[in-house]
């Protein structure tokens, strides 16, 4: 379904040369209806208004962790085959024993940001299907 989104309007004219890109985090963690840990993915980019202003855009999603080992695989084809030699980061080994140990979660939510970081701010994945 659609993403939740708040807007924030700032007095900048449309002529803006350059919009940063988008910064993504996974501030918080917590647990679904069905008991499974999930992780909180918040997106804010700016985009230009019809009126004439900035737009900070901010998505909010909740994942689960295979939601992003899915992701993973992917976005590492995609990479792979992208010719670009930097370093691809793998998301930390799933374990199913001890995966709601409060260390577990919270080595899981750090490899999954850095996945998403990387795929944000690399431009052969920024734009790909699997991220949008």
């Amino acid at each position: 379904g659609p993403l939740p989104q708040t807007y924030q309007y700032l007095p900048v004219p449309t002529q803006v040369e350059h919009i940063e890109e988008g910064s993504i985090s996974i501030p918080a963690t917590g647990k679904s209806a069905a008991g499974y840990t999930i992780y909180q993915v918040v997106f804010k980019t700016k985009t230009p208004t019809p009126q004439g202003y900035l737009a900070i855009v901010e998505c909010n999603v909740w994942k689960r962790f295979s939601d992003f080992q899915h992701l993973e695989k992917e976005l590492e084809q995609i990479h792979f085959h992208s010719g670009v030699v930097v370093k691809f980061p793998s998301l930390i080994k799933a374990s199913y024993f001890g995966r709601f140990k409060d260390t577990v979660v919270e080595d899981r939510r750090v490899s999954a940001e850095a996945l998403l970081h990387f795929a944000v701010h690399s431009q052969h994945l920024c734009h790909s299907p699997p991220l949008l």
